[in-house]
């Protein structure tokens, strides 16, 4: 240990960090990979509707693959598993908590992907894994159940990942995004390693109550004005979620709005524009990629500002 010199960033301590008892590694893609060398699976049922990243780990581990569709109730579709075979279960936009019960309960094994529902929480012995960055500003890391050793892995450096965030605070423009797409194709040269102490401290600092109860005061606010027109109501249960990534607005037609939303700086993600295969046209896979309007409730976003987005997306609906 040295001590003087230079002062660095001081991010506090809240000593809080979710997921505690998890394994902690550098990417969710890497928290896949790092479940299925710990096991002996033979093949892993994938869901044609997910980015393609996902294929990454499972190369590396070295396993079979098959792909499956899901059902408009978001269930496998002729999916069975035989010995030492494991189904990779998606909780799309984190609002599926309670359809994995039924899931759990239909497949022996079964891994869960909740990268886009990071408060989800199952037993510790669940094979199951989070993404931070898609929370909170860090510039990677992943959680993984069950609680895996990690100590033969070397520990990640994620200085040279910072540079988007670090831009935004002081400069809201277009360059901070080229940096934080810059990251994200870092990772397809990355490999499996250890959280850094980099990421470990901003998830320390934390206020993880105050962001899930945003976020879910966000999506209550979204729900209310949008429930009779957005197409997957159905299978929206707002008592039954523990903290959605975005609000999904399903509607036909919704495909055209986006860039329109865009243009009065509402940035909307698409999940997914790079699939592992391409969907089938009448899929409802496909569907729910180009006509669904993923509209932000991060912790940054205001009841007044989620009013004007609702204002924007009727406007320009019309």
């Amino acid at each position: 240990m040295s001590f003087g010199g230079y002062l660095t960033l001081d991010f506090g301590e809240s000593n809080e960090f979710y997921h505690e008892s998890a394994a902690r590694v550098n990417s969710a893609r890497f928290g896949l990979e790092l479940i299925l060398k710990k096991n002996s699976f033979k093949k892993i049922y994938v869901p044609f509707f997910i980015c393609d990243v996902v294929l990454q780990p499972i190369k590396s581990a070295g396993i079979e693959v098959e792909f499956y569709r899901i059902s408009n109730e978001f269930f496998p579709v002729n999916v069975k598993l035989c010995e030492n075979e494991v189904l990779l279960f998606v909780n799309y936009f984190g609002i599926l908590d309670h359809q994995i019960k039924t899931v759990l309960a239909s497949f022996d094994n079964v891994i869960l992907d909740l990268s886009q529902s990071f408060y989800s929480k199952f037993s510790k012995d669940q094979m199951c894994f989070y993404s931070a960055r898609k929370f909170f500003g860090c510039p990677d890391g992943g959680l993984v159940y069950p609680n895996y050793s990690v100590d033969d892995l070397q520990i990640s450096k994620s200085f040279d990942r910072m540079k988007h965030l670090i831009q935004r605070l002081d400069d809201e423009n277009d360059l901070s995004y080229q940096y934080y797409i810059k990251n994200e194709s870092l990772f397809d040269k990355d490999f499996l390693q250890k959280m850094s102490k980099l990421t470990t401290k901003i998830l320390n600092c934390q206020n993880y109550k105050e962001v899930q109860k945003i976020r879910m005061n966000n999506f209550t606010n979204y729900h209310r004005y949008l429930k009779e027109m957005n197409e997957l109501t159905y299978i929206i249960d707002v008592e039954n979620m523990a903290c959605p990534l975005t609000y999904p607005f399903l509607k036909k037609g919704n495909f055209s709005v986006k860039d329109k939303m865009i243009e009065q700086e509402i940035f909307l993600p698409t999940y997914w524009k790079n699939t592992i295969k391409p969907l089938g046209e009448d899929w409802f896979e496909n569907h729910l990629r180009n006509n669904t309007l993923h509209l932000p409730l991060d912790q940054r976003i205001s009841q007044k500002d989620v009013e004007h987005i609702i204002n924007v997306l009727f406007k320009l609906s019309d």
